[in-house]
Formats: C-alpha cells, structure tokens, sequence
C-alpha cells in the first residue's frame, strides 16, 4: 500500500455509559434501526470512540456535570456478530436494545481504566457507574479541543461517519498516548499477531490482555502506510 494512504478512521458515538459495556466487553452494539449502517462495516476499519453526554443514568445532573464528551479511545473492528443478552445499562435497567455488534482489537483508552472494575455492567450499582464514567472521560479530547488546537472535529452527529482529516487528530491523539500510564507497560507486551499498523514505517500495534495501548510515536501528522498481516 502507497506510504500516502491515509489511515481509514470513522467514529461511532454512543452515550458514555455505554462505552463501560465496550470496556469490559471490548463490543460495541447498533440499535435495528441502525443495522444498515452495522453491514457497511467491514473488518479492519479503524473506530475512533466518541462518548457522548449520559443519557440513561437516572442522577442528578450535578453528578456529571464534569464529564465532557469528545473522543476517548479508539479501536479497530475485528469481526461482526449479533447478541440476544443484555449487556448495556439501557438493555438492563430500560427498554433499549442493541443487537448487531462489532467485536473490537487493538483498544486503545485515553482514560484511567486501572480504576474501572472489570466485570459486566449488570454486576454495578449507579453509584459505581458514575465513577467509571468519570475515569472514561479522564483525558477526553474534547471538541473545544478539538477546534483550537486541531482546527478541526469529528462529527457530532450519531451514525458511524467517517473521519475525513484524521491525521490533524494525530497529535492530539500522541499527547494522550504520552500521558498515559499504560504506555510504557505496552512497550513490552505481546505483539498483535493479527496486524501492525506502520506510521512514518516505524510504529506497531502491541495488545494486553483487556486494554491495548499503540507507540505514542505511532500517530503523526504527515503521511500513513498501514499494512495488513496476512
């Protein structure tokens, strides 16, 4: 592939208690009626995790008050399957439902998930959801951020888009990697089988057993040669 390929990024957004059921799950879920949007999705795409604001956490709103909406991880799409269990917060404690999945590889979170307990969502209180949420968002890139120091956002609309200029992301997305704990215990860890991402021919994709952290210097503005391993 020519060394001025951009990477094929899109997002996908849903609330950010949702994003609590992809932690533990490492999924994400499409609701019917958004099924045609789910069989345009193919393997391999590269998903950049947009949470937007609570909608089916029944608190005051004080109690979220500081958590932002933006960018908070990303992924790459590995496989799609359908479900019948619940596994959401709305699937669980209301009426929602989101059968058409795509499992996800090469997770990357911007947040503090060391703080997050790793078990389904059925398994906790609001109490301890409106932590997690918190330390999800810890690190977002946030769409004033976004705007003044990228000159440029995601969509804010709903759907699966694709992200047009992700490479004027690049940095943000570095400052995030260089911040983050988890990036000098991925340094060491086992190597992704699958595929290998190259960026200015040098970066590599490595996974850890739940969370999977990319080379803070994988991301940069200029030109993006992405290799599959076949």
């Amino acid at each position: 592939m020519s060394a001025t390929h951009r990477l094929d990024f899109q997002k996908v957004t849903g609330p950010i208690e949702h994003w609590v059921t992809t932690f533990h799950t490492g999924y994400w879920g499409f609701r019917p009626d958004k099924q045609a949007a789910w069989e345009a999705i193919r393997p391999g795409q590269a998903f950049l995790f947009h949470a937007s604001k609570s909608e089916f956490l029944d608190v005051p709103p004080s109690l979220l008050e500081e958590v932002g909406t933006g960018i908070i991880g990303f992924g790459r799409v590995a496989n799609k399957r359908t479900k019948e269990e619940a596994a959401w917060w709305q699937e669980i404690h209301g009426d929602g439902t989101y059968p058409y999945l795509i499992d996800l590889e090469d997770i990357v979170w911007f947040g503090q998930t060391d703080e997050i307990r790793d078990v389904p969502v059925a398994e906790k209180d609001t109490e301890e959801m409106i932590a997690d949420v918190h330390h999800l968002a810890a690190n977002i890139i946030s769409f004033p951020e976004m705007r003044s120091e990228a000159g440029y956002q995601i969509p804010a609309q709903g759907s699966p888009m694709n992200v047009s200029q992700p490479e004027k992301l690049f940095p943000l997305i570095r400052s995030r990697l260089d911040a983050s704990p988890e990036t000098e215990a991925a340094s060491s860890a086992t190597e992704s089988s699958e595929r290998t991402a190259s960026i200015n021919g040098s970066a590599e994709i490595r996974e850890r057993a739940q969370d999977r952290n990319l080379d803070p210097n994988a991301f940069s503005d200029e030109a993006v040669e992405y290799t599959l391993s076949r």
